[in-house]
């Protein structure tokens, strides 16, 4: 146990040392004359200066910044990660394989809701959001191709809901809507 001496203060070494092994245990109890000093001891060294706090504060920001980067720089390969998905769908998709070509649609929309909700969206929000509506219409596209109308029409309505979505996934979603549509009309009669 470790001993600190004050000025003023006695030290009593305990006189009873046991031997362990080869070496002696030596117990040191330490006197102080009240509690009360040593808490007023440990609040003054822990008052904080104004002039750290502006200091700590350019400091937190910095490493608030620095873990920002990171989880961009993440983000990025995980953006990749989407593409991956999109591209592997997209074959799927070519070869009538429409469940497994939306089950990596839906990965995809999965991790970007992921970099969504971890606030590192590293590219502009209407680019982010573009993403996500080309997923969205490639699964209404495979629903279509299966006769699931109310399944397009749930994907397309999530397209057309969207702010700031390019004006070509815009009308793929509404020709989709419109086949589907015509495909229910033709139903009914």
């Amino acid at each position: 146990m470790e001993a600190r001496k004050k000025l003023g203060g006695s030290s009593k070494q305990n006189s009873s040392s046991t031997k362990t092994g080869e070496f002696k245990k030596i117990t040191i109890q330490e006197e102080s004359e009240s509690d009360e000093e040593d808490e007023d001891e440990k609040a003054k060294t822990t008052t904080k200066n104004p002039k750290n706090n502006e200091g700590t504060n350019k400091f937190d920001r910095l490493v608030d910044d620095m873990l920002l980067e990171e989880q961009r720089k993440g983000s990025g390969s995980k953006l990749q990660q989407v593409e991956d998905l999109k591209a592997n769908a997209n074959e799927l998709l070519k070869t009538g394989k429409y469940d497994l070509a939306i089950a990596n649609y839906q990965k995809g929309l999965n991790i970007l809701n992921e970099i969504k909700l971890s606030g590192a969206v590293s590219e502009d929000e209407a680019d982010f959001a573009n993403k996500k509506a080309v997923l969205f219409n490639n699964i209404g596209f495979c629903y279509m191709q299966q006769d699931l109308p109310e399944s397009v029409i749930n994907y397309t309505s999530r397209v057309l809901d969207m702010d700031n979505i390019v004006t070509d996934t815009i009308v793929k979603a509404y020709l989709r809507r419109g086949k589907i549509n015509i495909f229910l009309v033709n139903l009914i009669q």
